[in-house]
């Protein structure tokens, strides 16, 4: 997840409490990150999820959640 992050907001590194929108997320980015996850991770993540939990380590608390609920 930090390395779609990264890509999308084009930063050499993100923080794992640093926010989304804060590092510059919008609408565009909101269209990139979860068409990426899904290809690389196989988890569609829903759109409310990036607001609920804006927070790298949040996301990927939800991420592990949703992979966890596939298997």
């Amino acid at each position: 997840m930090r390395e779609v992050w990264c890509e999308v907001l084009r930063l050499p590194d993100v923080g794992d409490r640093e926010d989304l929108f804060g590092l510059g997320g919008h609408s565009i980015t909101m269209s990139q990150i979860p068409a990426r996850l899904l290809d690389r991770l196989g988890v569609d993540v829903p759109l409310d999820a990036y607001f609920d939990a804006p927070a790298l380590e949040e996301l990927a608390a939800v991420v592990d959640g949703l992979q966890s609920a596939q298997e």
